[in-house]
């Protein structure tokens, strides 16, 4: 623009008089400029009310879509058991709007009466997590009291102890419905049926919860080998994409001090093998490091493929123990945590150290394993054939040692009935002589010898 103002000289820059800016007054200039001003002003407030509104909402649904779900189903199942017993007594307000008072006096008629919709009991157990999923929420809701701890609710934590010991004594605290573990003859009914064992190819390599397995993708894992010319193989989990704890919090912290793995045994079990072996099952296009590791099973393969080009769904991998379960026809409740709770088990039996049991399955404590420990069939046989042998070779010591005494008498009693055994005698006169504790015994006592008495002599000065 300044060239065509000015071809031959310095470039023009009154480019506000050409346009007849100079039309406006100063004060309409400077009211103009202040406008803008003010305006630019309003603008950035708005951009960053707006930012911060969008900030808080990102925040919420990140916390929210990252907590466990589970956590969140079993809190929400557990508010429609509290609202629906306080519904009883005509209170509709939800959990976190009753005041600390009210909540003190409500706890303790609903830890009292609560029941299930058939009108059963629940376990002494159940209730003390409804307490538990209460407290959970009105933490996340800002409350800065706890149902757990606080002195305020004290009385509601007396009732449960008493509703626990009630139920107790009416013989509920059994936990029917526990998962159990499986027995070395499970496991063996469950490597010679035919069926679970193809399905076992598909099965979870590490005992890890549905959610962490339903996450893993195919370049997670790794087959590596020992150094050494006789290392063995071995199948490691490199890529942990998250970890389930009991609270939900920290999901995404590794637990894991190592990272797991599975050696080969050079047996026909040896999970390497396995793992290979179902790793080779699957279509090329699946083998990507991207890929998700379980894939659907096709019901009756007609080649060397075993696996769709889908993913396994969670339900599917959440009844994986349960269908191998029924199909070898093992008796009990088993569930994909009865893999779990068989490998601690087995690992305590054969005195590993408890550090390296929690390690490795991820707890956080010591006492974590107790839950997960169990007595198994065959051990209680033991210790009851035990006991029984103790009482059994008493009764037979008792048994020998009367059977002796009598032995010793017969013994006794035939030697004095054959004294005279084939002797003739004739015009014959006979004196017998019996000792005092019997005829013939040779621990008989003699009989007190006699002696005569003697009078003593009494020494005397009188003279005779």
């Amino acid at each position: 623009m300044a060239e065509l103002d000015d071809p031959g000289g310095e470039p023009n820059f009154d480019l506000f008089g050409s346009f007849g800016l100079d039309f406006f007054s100063d004060d309409e200039l400077l009211l103009t400029e202040t406008d803008f001003t003010e305006q630019k002003e309003t603008t950035e407030q708005t951009e960053q009310t707006e930012i911060g509104q969008l900030n808080d909402v990102d925040i919420d649904n990140s916390i929210t879509e990252n907590r466990n779900k589970n956590t969140i189903k079993k809190t929400q199942s557990d508010l429609n058991v509290f609202y629906r017993r306080a519904k009883s007594v005509n209170e509709t307000r939800t959990l976190e709007n009753i005041s600390e008072q009210e909540l003190d006096k409500l706890l303790p008629h609903f830890v009292l009466n609560a029941r299930k919709q058939n009108g059963d009991e629940y376990e002494p157990d159940t209730l003390t997590s409804m307490l538990r999923s209460f407290d959970r929420l009105l933490s996340e809701k800002g409350k800065h009291y706890s149902i757990l701890t606080d002195i305020q609710f004290a009385k509601a934590r007396e009732a449960l102890s008493c509703k626990q010991k009630q139920l107790r004594r009416a013989g509920k605290g059994q936990k029917p419905n526990k998962a159990l573990e499986l027995s070395e003859t499970q496991i063996h009914k469950l490597w010679d049926d035919r069926e679970t064992t193809r399905m076992s190819h598909t099965s979870k390599p590490f005992t890890y919860t549905r959610d962490e397995h339903h996450r893993v993708k195919y370049g997670d894992i790794k087959i590596k080998c020992e150094d050494g010319p006789e290392g063995r193989e071995y199948v490691e989990w490199i890529i942990e994409r998250g970890s389930k704890t009991p609270t939900g919090e920290h999901e995404f912290v590794p637990d894991r001090k190592f990272n797991s793995k599975m050696f080969a045994t050079d047996g026909p079990r040896c999970p390497v093998k396995i793992f290979k072996e179902y790793l080779a099952r699957r279509t090329p296009e699946m083998a990507s490091a991207d890929s998700p590791l379980y894939l659907a099973s096709i019901v009756k393969p007609s080649s060397h493929i075993w696996f769709k080009r889908q993913p396994l769904g969670k339900n599917s991998l959440g009844s994986f123990m349960k269908s191998m379960s029924e199909a070898a026809g093992l008796s009990g409740k088993h569930t994909n945590h009865s893999v779990h709770r068989t490998m601690i088990s087995t690992l305590r039996k054969e005195n590993m150290e408890p550090l390296n049991i929690i390690a490795l399955a991820g707890q956080r404590n010591l006492k974590s394993l107790d839950s997960y420990s169990s007595t198994s069939t065959k051990q209680q046989k033991d210790m009851s054939l035990k006991l029984s042998c103790c009482v059994e070779d008493e009764e037979r010591h008792k048994s020998v040692a009367k059977s002796q005494v009598l032995t010793a008498k017969q013994q006794d009693q035939n030697r004095g009935n054959n004294l005279f055994s084939g002797a003739v005698f004739n015009n014959c006169n006979f004196t017998l002589t019996t000792a005092e504790a019997g005829f013939g015994c040779d621990n008989a006592v003699p009989s007190a010898k006699k002696f005569k008495r003697v009078l003593p002599l009494i020494d005397s000065d009188d003279e005779l």
